[in-house]
């Protein structure tokens, strides 16, 4: 009996060994992705009778970094440095690696992150420039833009056009109802606005807000409905569907996956990786992760932080943190659940979890008439795609801003 009632204990004590959640405390952190939005930019577009004339400096190159965005980013760099103070101190290529989209907001974002982030010292310093000493250059690895095999968004894709397309025309209702908002928008503007085009108000009001300019009253008075029809816009033009976001982040969280086992398979050294991406590509993956069920436009400056974490075991664990603060708001990252896994999850769990959406083949998915996705939640099984409303490809579409 005696022998029987250690036995109950000890398969008691095991299985709560291997099913309770693991906490932060009982790991060691061994290497970090890090996925960004750009930081502040300034306006994409030209506005007739724009009274804040900082923007005329950018206006022969619309939608640039601008200072202030360049000191968002810096900060950030100087924050994961914090944050990590395990990484190695200084920049060494076999550590760390940096990829950013070919556009120049991107790729400068991420230099001011790795500025931040790796200071020289006393055996780097490049230069007794006292205006320099602080700054040590970092490659920024990038790809042209039809060339790039993990930032998709700006390649061909007439699967994605046509999703596109069959979003925008289930949401007709929603654009119907904005048509008091349209009409007053177009007449204070003096611009022939659509729809599609009216987050272009609100992003410039943001922007100059951000910058300490005037907004225009009839813009400050109708924020609130404009940042509603900018989410929409946003949401409908990216996301509204599995297939829609794996076609826009598929990629980069097949490349967030396989790097976790490269390293835990020591096939590299990298302790930590970079990607500077748009908004969309973040969106994309919160769509993928179901890391969240309200889906808004990111921030700018907005990062998803992904932490590879061992037990006294050898176990390894994705730890998934968010952040979406302001960038006039202190840096504050929150642990978000993976698809309804635990906060700590399971490395193979987490691959398991997320293996539907993974992309390969790009160019491959993008030809399919009909690509189905299957969610892995833990509540339903469903197919989110359908095919075109017209049974042919749609070749057309409004090309919308990138972020």
């Amino acid at each position: 009996m005696k022998v029987l009632f250690f036995l109950i204990l000890f398969w008691i004590s095991f299985f709560k060994r291997f099913t309770q959640a693991i906490s932060e405390s009982e790991t060691t952190l061994v290497s970090i992705q890090t996925v960004f939005n750009h930081g502040i930019r300034s306006p994409l577009h030209n506005y007739p009778n724009n009274p804040n004339d900082i923007w005329s400096r950018y206006s022969s190159s619309l939608g640039q970094l601008t200072d202030l965005g360049m000191k968002q980013m810096y900060d950030y760099g100087v924050f994961l440095r914090q944050k990590y103070p395990s990484l190695n101190s200084t920049y060494d290529r076999t550590r760390a690696w940096a990829l950013a989209t070919d556009h120049d907001r991107n790729l400068q974002s991420a230099q001011m992150v790795m500025t931040g982030l790796f200071q020289p010292n006393q055996n780097t310093i490049w230069i007794k420039n006292s205006n320099l000493t602080g700054f040590y250059p970092v490659p920024i690895h990038t790809a042209p833009v039809e060339c790039d095999q993990i930032f998709h968004r700006h390649s061909p894709c007439p699967r994605f056009n046509e999703i596109q397309e069959e979003a925008r025309m289930a949401n007709v209702a929603k654009e119907n109802a904005s048509e008091g908002i349209l009409w007053k928008m177009k007449c204070q503007s003096n611009i022939d606005l659509g729809y599609y085009d009216l987050w272009r108000l609100g992003d410039k009001a943001l922007i100059d807000a951000a910058h300490g300019l005037s907004v225009d009253k009839y813009i400050s008075e109708e924020m609130n409905r404009l940042m509603d029809v900018r989410n929409n816009n946003f949401y409908v033009s990216y996301i509204s569907t599995l297939e829609q976001a794996q076609l826009i982040s598929g990629a980069l969280l097949n490349q967030i996956v396989s790097y976790f086992y490269r390293k835990i398979s020591r096939t590299t050294q990298n302790e930590l990786y970079l990607y500077g991406a748009f908004d969309y590509y973040l969106s994309g993956l919160q769509r993928l992760m179901s890391t969240t069920s309200k889906f808004t436009q990111p921030n700018f400056g907005a990062a998803f932080i992904f932490e590879l974490r061992k037990d006294s075991n050898g176990n390894h664990f994705v730890q998934t943190l968010w952040k979406d603060n302001a960038f006039n708001e202190s840096i504050t990252f929150n642990p978000v659940n993976v698809l309804g896994c635990e906060i700590m999850c399971p490395v193979d769990k987490f691959r398991s979890l997320v293996s539907p959406y993974l992309v390969t083949s790009f160019d491959e998915i993008c030809k399919q008439k009909k690509l189905t996705v299957t969610s892995t939640t833990s509540t339903t099984t469903t197919t989110t795609t359908t095919t075109g409303s017209t049974g042919s490809k749609v070749t057309t579409t409004t090309t919308l801003r990138m972020a």
